[in-house]
């Protein structure tokens, strides 16, 4: 199954990725997108409500072939530009699943910065050490793929990971992606 593009040329991401033992990607990877069942989860319900200041969308989703059901939550705060994501699962199906991952927010073809003039940020934090801001630019993070084949997308990945049970050992869960042409900039903390 190929995931549609979007009106710039990039690929469209499911609004949930879900990996399961069992239940593979559509692509040979170790990337946490493309999955099947994240492609199979169809849209059941919507919702748009204000909690106060906040603007609110629940998607409701759901694969009729695992009985997985997903809620995403998207919030915004009024005059900020800003967006919060969570995502609740429910089993509904007879069986098991066993849980690998999933994904609080999946982005795809939202922005126009260029690969070619970004920076990656993120942040070294050991112990005693905390706060280490350290950038990259992002066409050395994800080089483009040659050869013959031309693929849809990237297979590689620019990826951070914490150590421990703590979030911010090793490393801060947050980044920032920032454009050295126009000066803006993407800045995300989970």
């Amino acid at each position: 199954m190929a995931l549609p593009a979007v009106a710039n040329g990039a690929i469209a991401l499911p609004p949930v990725e879900v990996t399961a033992a069992g239940h593979g990607r559509h692509w040979s990877s170790h990337r946490l997108v493309d999955s099947t069942l994240g492609t199979r989860l169809l849209h059941r319900a919507h919702h748009v409500t204000r909690e106060g200041a906040w603007h609110v969308l629940t998607v409701e989703l759901h694969d009729p072939d695992t009985g997985l059901a997903a809620e995403a939550v998207y919030r915004s705060p009024d005059g900020v530009p800003a967006l919060r994501a969570e995502v609740t699962l429910r089993n509904e199906g007879a069986d098991t699943l066993h849980l690998e991952s999933v994904t609080s927010l999946t982005l795809g073809g939202i922005t126009d910065i260029e690969l070619d003039t970004a920076d990656v940020w993120w942040a070294g934090n050991d112990w005693l050490a905390e706060f280490r801001w350290q950038r990259r630019p992002l066409r050395a993070a994800l080089p483009q793929l040659g050869g013959r084949v031309e693929y849809g997308y990237g297979k590689g990945s620019f990826a951070i990971a914490g150590q421990g049970t703590w979030s911010s050992c090793g490393h801060l869960p947050m980044g920032a992606l920032y454009d050295r042409a126009s000066g803006g900039a993407w800045v995300w903390q989970f």
